[in-house]
């Protein structure tokens, strides 16, 4: 009887854990996108921005999103105006008070903030080979993950995939 309850325990564990999305520290992500050939999604966001909000409920709760993003990719979240020390690639980023937005928010961003939210994603190379700043539908948002994976992005803009050009 022990040994059922063992294995009943294991196996519920196991079930909750493979129904959740894994997030990851972004230079941990980084190391393991290297490691297994896979992709870093990092999505920014603040605690005021309401669309962020609603992105990160579709994250968390829809199991066809999170599943594809699991497969895919090493997902990191980042509070675009977070105080603490965030590490990329070894080097320590700041939060810049007199911009009032993190250091790292701003590299990524490849110094222009347009909005958020903002989802960055790369490469096992450590390349930014995805950037797209502001709210993507569910949809959107689905076919995002697709975009990069499957190599869509080596000819066609997102604009051009999305079907919007």
């Amino acid at each position: 009887m022990k040994n059922f309850l063992f294995a009943l325990l294991v196996m519920t564990i196991y079930a909750q854990k493979k129904d959740t999305l894994y997030t990851y520290p972004l230079d941990e992500a980084v190391k393991l996108a290297m490691k297994n050939d896979k992709y870093v999604l990092v999505f920014i966001y603040t605690d005021w921005c309401g669309s962020c909000q609603v992105m990160r409920q579709y994250i968390h709760k829809k199991p066809y999103i999170f599943k594809q993003m699991n497969y895919y990719y090493y997902y990191v979240e980042i509070n675009a105006e977070s105080k603490d020390t965030l590490y990329l690639f070894g080097t320590p980023f700041v939060y810049n008070p007199e911009s009032k937005v993190h250091e790292l928010v701003q590299m990524l961003a490849g110094g222009t903030i347009e909005g958020y939210p903002m989802i960055i994603i790369l490469n096992n190379k450590k390349e930014i080979v995805g950037r797209v700043q502001g709210y993507l539908s569910e949809k959107e948002f689905q076919k995002l993950l697709y975009y990069i994976p499957e190599g869509h992005y080596l000819i066609k803009s997102w604009e051009e995939y999305l079907g919007k050009q």
